[in-house]
């Protein structure tokens, strides 16, 4: 695919009774650009992905898809891939199951074997999902969002509760998927992940983009002799005055 822009975001707004979650959030991410979403609890990065994918109405705005408003034409959202934070998938249905079940559900269909195999998953087919652990569990989330083989990719908190070595596994796959044309977006509370896998990053806060760099940008915001991503996101939410 070509450079140009994949993902276009323009005056999102969202509120609910109790809280504001976005705040005027637009933002351009273009072909091939790994994008890190990061924030604190709250900041409405959950929201910005459910919007993305159609779950939720904004109050305010828009959303694009290579050039397409959403709201013109809902098979767009069909063409992204998605594996959210939590997913309450029935424990008893098996991975092939769910597998295929995902892949009949598309026009569009990757190698389900290659997936598979490329998430050394191929020996778990027949398992049942709820008894799997949890670093399989969040391979096979990750599978059934690849099963349309989008060219955008967006994943909630990839790697939460994961052990050390799964969650390198899990790098290191999103890391070779992503690498040529593909784009992602990514939301995550870990700031060695989103050094490993993006080149820029946005900082949210109270439903506002308060940063939108790359990492080496980033990093110049950080205290003399502390730099690394973790300390400029710190830096950053203190200049805005982060509780």
């Amino acid at each position: 695919m070509s450079k140009g822009v994949a993902l276009e975001i323009v005056g999102l707004q969202k509120s609910y009774p109790d809280a504001l979650a976005l705040s005027n959030v637009s933002l351009q991410i273009e072909n091939g650009q790994a994008v890190g979403i990061i924030g604190p609890n709250g900041a409405g990065k959950t929201t910005l992905i459910e919007i993305i994918m159609g779950l939720t109405k904004p109050d305010l705005g828009s959303v694009s898809i290579n050039g397409q408003d959403i709201r013109d034409d809902a098979n767009l959202t069909a063409t992204l891939g998605v594996q959210l934070q939590e997913a309450n998938l029935f424990p008893r249905v098996t991975v092939g199951k769910y597998i295929d079940l995902f892949g009949k559900l598309y026009d569009t269909q990757a190698n389900r074997d290659k997936i598979l195999a490329d998430l050394d998953l191929l020996s778990h087919v027949d398992k049942k999902f709820g008894d799997l652990s949890g670093g399989l569990k969040q391979r096979v989330l990750l599978a059934l969002s690849l099963i349309n083989n989008p060219d955008i990719l967006l994943l909630d908190e990839p790697t939460t509760g994961l052990d050390p070595v799964a969650r390198e596994d899990l790098w290191s796959f999103i890391k070779e998927w992503h690498v040529g044309s593909r784009t992602l977006l990514l939301t995550s509370h870990f700031m060695d992940e989103v050094e490993r896998l993006c080149d820029r990053v946005v900082v949210l806060n109270r439903g506002r983009v308060v940063a939108d760099d790359t990492v080496p940008n980033l990093l110049s915001h950080a205290p003399a002799g502390k730099d690394t991503l973790q300390s400029a996101y710190s830096f950053l939410l203190e200049g805005v005055g982060h509780e």
